[in-house]
């Protein structure tokens, strides 16, 4: 790696995730640093789409993926992820980032 000791890099790389019980817990910095076509499950939405509102405020909403992560993209660009199950996405958008 080049010499950056004051070019005011505050990280190196992207956090990917935490162990959590023996599996990763995946970073919303994680699905941020991706582009739709690099993942499996990619939750796609129009802006219009009443589900982008309650993605931004933090609330579960409908999904047709099979269960899993998934990233959640707006107009082809990624906003953030949740995990599907059972025809619902349990939303892990930051809670700092959320709408009121």
């Amino acid at each position: 790696m080049p010499q950056v000791k004051n070019a005011g890099i505050i990280r190196a790389g992207i956090f990917a995730g935490e162990l959590k019980k023996g599996r990763l817990e995946p970073a919303h910095a994680l699905f941020m640093a991706a582009r739709p076509s690099m993942l499996r499950r990619v939750l796609e939405l129009k802006l219009g789409d009443e589900r982008v509102k309650q993605f931004l405020q933090g609330m579960e909403t409908d999904c047709d993926l099979p269960a899993g992560y998934a990233a959640v993209a707006v107009e082809g660009i990624i906003t953030g992820f949740g995990k599907c199950s059972g025809g619902r996405l349990k939303n892990k958008y930051p809670k700092g980032l959320r709408l009121l």
